[in-house]
């Protein structure tokens, strides 16, 4: 191989190698530090369940929660389908008096 075409693969070369390499090293360093920080601001006690597992909740009927909660399991369980925006308002039949 020549002194010239060794010359040019060098210097095909030297950009493919600076790719490999990281532009911002002092933004990498800190990766994930603001969310580690938001979610230690927003959340106030960590172990308020476990304290407060026995109380009870005054003012929320258990009917009434018990009801709250199946129909909240119940909205992941079967989703509502994502309404077609192509068609809306076709096919609906005429608007009642």
């Amino acid at each position: 191989m020549s002194f010239a075409m060794r010359l040019l693969a060098a210097a095909l070369l030297l950009p493919a190698l600076g790719a490999c390499t990281s532009t911002t090293p002092h933004l990498d360093a800190g990766f994930g530090e603001s969310v580690a920080t938001l979610r230690a601001q927003q959340t106030a006690d960590l172990s308020a369940s476990l304290r407060n597992q026995d109380r009870v909740v005054l003012g929320f009927e258990a009917r009434t929660a018990g009801a709250a909660m199946d129909r909240y399991y119940g909205s992941f369980a079967k989703p509502a389908k994502p309404a077609n925006i192509f068609t809306i308002g076709i096919g609906a039949g005429p608007a009642a008096p």
